[in-house]
């Protein structure tokens, strides 16, 4: 399940309006809350969706018809002045296609407060004109619900249109498969609404030379990227760019003097993040968006460069690992022939088996609650598995990913072509060519740490990044 229940955006005054009340339309400052509701809602993918007959609820949710090709649907059961039982007949008969409902001030607070879910208090809703409830179920344990507050439309600084205690920043991650920008508008309670995401494929963990040094052709094209983001961030609106530097930047032996480019292109210093600085933003992100609470829980992060491993609980990590067995870096080093060799394939096992053989044992003695795991590789499994392609369906917030369904990924790539591999559904283009080998990884870290079903989480440690972010202002 999950809805958008979004009181229309900020319409003329029914004072001024001398006509038909439901030809009311928005003012100005409604338009731009339209569009910013347009923007936080397309990115998710919605199925459906459904208005108010009222002029001033389809202009809100025009623009959101036009970013993803859809037609708005008229209701008047959510029409001013409708009941609730009206409407939550029409909640009953959506079934789990994610849909966004638009109405007015008088029932959606009483239609919000009806939904049983985490983060409703009923005795104090806000429904303030062109905001948004946003519920969706969580794991299978029932529903969580986040509100998202209009964009300020009277002039405030660019810190601060996100609502009245968002900031919208920006983080660059500087990751050995990818740079990725993510831009979004984040609240002191660690709600995130994503704004913008740009991501290029550099593979610098596997540009790196003999010499374990980056080319200076891979610098100044990392140089250039980092310019171009920055400026994209900066027209998005972002008060400030946070950036991090993970595996490829760490362990090249010219990486500081990358980063200090980096660093120059930006404006702004660049964080060489540690391993274990990595890992415990990491864990930061995932009990977030998972609201794992008291469980213990065991994050694993596969990136291009390294795997990062944490455990905690209660949003306290316990003990967190590093180690230099990411999907570019085996890629380069042991299997770069395709289709991957046998003897490859057995290489490429038995370096994570070594890798992971201390920390078994450590994980049964933790016995985690659940286990999360994120990175690219990773949701491009479950994306695979799931047959879900990667422009049109976002990691809904139960996803799993189970061992036999990994076993029986590596069997269905072994042998295959990167052709092939490129018209199986659900593929994703970018990772291709790194899969069979990520695949394998995945697979050695089920068997290696005794696991039998991960959780998939679409925050990582760019979430984790602005999560530490607003918590230091």
């Amino acid at each position: 399940m999950k809805l958008f229940l979004v009181r229309h955006a900020k319409a003329y005054s029914r004072a001024r309006w001398k006509e038909d009340d439901a030809l009311r339309p928005l003012t100005p400052a409604g338009d731009l809350q339209s569009e910013a509701i347009a923007t936080a809602i397309a990115e998710e993918h919605p199925q459906r969706l459904i208005s108010s007959p009222a002029v001033r609820c389809i202009q809100t949710l025009e623009p959101l018809a036009h970013a993803t090709g859809l037609r708005i649907e008229r209701d008047a059961r959510l029409a001013e002045g409708a009941t609730l039982d009206g409407a939550a007949l029409l909640l009953a008969s959506l079934g789990d296609q994610p849909t966004v409902l638009c109405g007015h001030g008088d029932l959606l607070p009483v239609l919000v407060a009806s939904v049983d879910a985490e983060g409703v208090r009923p005795d104090a809703i806000d429904c303030e004109k062109g905001s948004f409830w946003r519920i969706e179920s969580v794991n299978g344990r029932g529903r969580r619900a986040t509100y998202w507050l209009p964009r300020d439309t009277s002039g405030a600084p660019s810190e601060q249109v996100g609502g009245p205690r968002a900031r919208r920043l920006a983080v660059l991650d500087l990751g050995s498969s990818s740079f990725h920008l993510l831009v979004a508008d984040a609240e002191p309670g660690g709600t995130i609404h994503r704004v913008g995401r740009e991501r290029v494929m550099l593979r610098l963990g596997a540009l790196i030379s003999d010499e374990g040094k980056i080319p200076r052709a891979a610098a100044d094209t990392a140089v250039e990227t980092v310019e171009q983001m920055s400026e994209d961030a900066r027209e998005a609106g972002a008060g400030r760019v946070i950036a991090v530097a993970t595996a490829a930047l760490r362990d090249a032996s010219n990486g500081r003097e990358v980063v200090q480019r980096l660093s120059e292109a930006l404006g702004e210093r660049v964080r060489m993040l540690s391993g274990e600085e990595e890992a415990r933003l990491i864990f930061r992100a995932i009990g977030q968006r998972l609201a794992l609470g008291d469980e213990r829980a065991l994050g694993i992060d596969l990136g291009g460069g390294s795997l990062e491993i944490a455990a905690g609980a209660r949003g306290d990590v316990r003990w967190e690992r590093s180690l230099p067995i990411g999907s570019v870096r085996l890629h380069q080093e042991l299997g770069r022939d395709d289709p991957l060799t046998d003897t490859q394939r057995a290489a490429i096992t038995a370096r994570v088996r070594e890798a992971l053989s201390p920390l078994g044992e450590r994980v049964e003695r933790f016995a985690p609650d659940r286990t999360v795991a994120i990175g690219g590789t990773v949701r491009a499994l479950y994306r695979l598995a799931n047959a879900l392609d990667e422009d049109e369906h976002r990691i809904p917030l139960d996803a799993s990913l189970l061992r036999t369904e990994v076993d029986a990924l590596v069997q269905r790539l072994a042998g295959s072509s990167h052709a092939q591999r490129r018209r199986m559904r659900g593929m994703s283009a970018r990772r291709a060519d790194l899969l069979p080998t990520g695949a394998l990884i995945v697979q050695e870290i089920f068997r290696s740490l005794g696991l039998r079903e991960v959780a998939v989480c679409d925050w990582g440690l760019r979430e984790g990044a602005l999560l530490e972010a607003i918590a230091r202002r």
